[in-house]
């Protein structure tokens, strides 16, 4: 069986209309909505029609086709509507329901006998036209419609030979008239409800906006814009359905600021003060409720009347323990001489979500107090634990060294061979353990370097960075190729290290290659720019990837390729300080290809480039053949 919720989805499907001007689409709706009725209803009649001719033909002396053309007509009419619906959904701006009571008005004049028409029984429904043409095309196409209408019965009266009377024209011209203003009045008032609700969504904005930037991560965030959302439709309905409550104050002397008196009041504030409407007029309005019954309330009254300007109150009621009990946004606007209006909200869990959010705020920021001790704590841990890495493991293995070769020099003829490659062993052993420190102190400092984003010409500091790259690799034949690449936003130094190693890691590789081949290029993706270096080296298993950038993690046997496996680990950590990512794709045998991205900013405006040289860039050279 088809739910109630199937047929409201499959209705609101055939009626709305996707546009972004919600005049337009309110037009087109409501156009949508009486062509479905009408197309219904003569729907209807055809299948009366159609079952009488079918059951009680003979009873009511019917003879076969004789309706023929009434079948014709009535399929025609459908297929009318079915055209009318198919434009109104294809051509925006009205032109659908223009064209539409364009036909009607055409069609009126078929309707009936011409005389019926110009001056009978008929003439009423060319008001049809000018009341419909007011919401379905603008408010003033009532008047383009009312002369349209005129101008159609004088020349149906020119055919005739008859004189149309002046009466019904003027009649027409004053209907037109009210359809015009009852229209712009229905519009004003949708623009400013659509206002205000823009309004209520932008003040909700602004009131998260802080915690949001504070801790994006926090899951409180989230039950914070449910309960903001929530409010912005509590705020909506009221204004909706017209539940503010509103009263009319009436001073009846200025001087004597004792008798301010309710004149008229909405169901909203007999609501409010539990009146019934005999008992609240002519009643002071302090006895409405304890918002309205302070001394300052009575002269701001008076104030507005007597100056003209309006003014807004909060009045805030409190328990004696000091919790909120009442609270209500007042706002008083003059009328006449002696009256003022009143509208008052209550706006109680504004101030309860007011009061809950500074708190939140409170204790948010001494959670990042905290927080911030923790990280400075554990940057010195970590600067003493590099400080223990460079020092104290640096100092034994220097004088392991040391004595080694003294031990190969002097001695090395005294030596059996054996004696002599194991002392080559350990002076081997040395220096990867002294490059394993080098590439673990580096990826330390790229944890803790503070970023330096600035506009960067990438297409000169590949340049550069090649330039040191190759000067380490002049025996080998390279086929290097560098396209086009847009300018970024980054730290200088450390992109300048990501280039270095994935160029070095592309020499090293492919070394085996003949010729080697070497290309950087970039693409665009997901509306972000992609840089990559190709190569055509040794490459490797996709199933080993997930090791690719781990510290001291490498693909390739020592004695194949030499390094520390630490070069991708720190460009990795590089990207990702910069809100990139960075990956691969590659196989075996066959090369590799290295992606990565810079995250935010790195499209600046040409116009605003700043291209700078910074001399720390010299440090980015220190790990080439990490």
């Amino acid at each position: 069986m088809v739910s109630k919720t199937r047929i409201r989805q499959t209705l609101n499907a055939l009626i709305e209309v996707k546009t972004l001007d919600s005049d337009d689409a309110r037009r087109r709706r409501l156009l949508n909505i009486m062509l479905l009725g009408m197309f219904l209803l003569t729907l209807l009649s055809l299948v009366l029609i159609i079952a009488i001719e079918a059951l009680w033909a003979k009873e009511l002396g019917m003879v076969a086709g004789e309706n023929t053309w009434l079948y014709i007509w009535l399929l025609a009419i459908l297929a009318g509507y079915i055209f009318f619906y198919a434009l109104n959904r294809a051509l925006s701006n009205g032109i659908a329901g223009f064209v539409f009571l364009l036909f009607l008005l055409v069609s009126f004049a078929f309707s009936d006998e011409t005389v019926q028409l110009i001056d009978g029984r008929s003439l009423y429904v060319f008001t049809i036209p000018i009341l419909l043409s007011s919401v379905l095309v603008r408010p003033y196409f009532s008047f383009i419609f009312a002369g349209l209408t005129i101008l159609e019965l004088n020349l149906l009266a020119l055919s005739a030979n008859l004189i149309p009377q002046p009466l019904p024209y003027f009649a027409f011209i004053f209907l037109a008239l009210l359809s015009w203003l009852s229209a712009n009045a229905m519009e004003t008032a949708i623009k400013e409800l659509r206002e205000l609700n823009l309004g209520l969504d932008l003040r909700v904005a602004e009131r998260t906006q802080d915690l949001l930037e504070a801790n994006t991560q926090l899951q409180r965030e989230i039950i914070e814009r449910e309960q903001a959302e929530a409010t912005v439709r509590q705020y909506a309905d009221i204004v909706n359905t017209m539940q503010v409550g509103m009263y009319i104050v009436r001073a009846g002397n200025l001087h004597d600021k004792t008798c301010l008196q309710i004149a008229a009041a909405n169901p909203a504030a007999l609501i409010f003060s539990g009146k019934a409407i005999e008992d609240s007029i002519g009643q002071p309005i302090n006895q409405a409720g304890n918002i309205f019954s302070t001394k300052n309330f009575d002269q701001k009254c008076y104030e507005v009347i007597k100056t003209g300007v309006p003014a807004e109150i909060e009045s805030v009621i409190k328990t004696p323990d000091g919790e909120l009990s009442e609270a209500y946004d007042i706002k008083i606007f003059p009328l006449t001489e002696d009256s003022a209006g009143i509208l008052f909200e209550n706006i109680f869990e504004k101030k309860l979500a007011e009061e809950k959010l500074h708190i939140f705020n409170t204790q948010l920021e001494e959670h990042v107090r905290q927080r911030t001790i923790e990280l400075e704590t554990a940057n010195k841990e970590l600067e003493s634990f590099s400080y223990t890495v460079s020092h104290d493991l640096r100092s034994p293995l220097r004088a392991i060294g040391g004595y080694s070769h003294i031990l190969l020099d002097d001695f090395s003829e005294d030596m059996p061979p054996t004696a002599r490659s194991f002392l080559g062993k350990i002076i081997a052993g040395t220096n990867q353990m002294a490059a394993l420190i080098d590439g673990l102190l580096a990826f330390s400092r790229t944890s803790r370097t503070e970023i330096n984003r600035q506009a960067i010409d990438t297409n000169a500091l590949v340049a550069e960075t090649w330039q040191a790259v190759a000067a380490e690799s002049l025996a080998q034949s390279i086929e290097y190729e560098c396209s086009d690449l847009p300018p970024c936003n980054a730290d200088r130094i450390l992109l300048k290290q990501v280039f270095v190693n994935l160029l070095s890691n592309a020499v090293k590789y492919s070394r085996n290659s003949r010729p080697a081949k070497i290309k950087i290029d970039s693409l665009i993706k997901d509306n972000e720019t992609v840089y990559f270096v190709r190569d055509n080296g040794a490459g490797f298993d996709m199933k080993f990837s997930n090791k690719l950038f781990g510290v001291f993690q490498r693909l390739h046997h020592a004695s194949e390729f030499e390094g520390t496996g630490i070069g991708l680990a720190i460009s990795q950590r590089i990207i990702s300080r910069h809100g990139g990512k960075i990956w691969a794709e590659s196989e075996q045998g066959k090369g590799t290809t290295f992606y990565f991205t810079l995250g935010s900013g790195i499209h600046p405006p040409k116009n605003q480039q700043q291209l700078q040289s910074n001399p720390r860039d010299s440090l980015a050279s220190d790990n080439i053949s990490s």
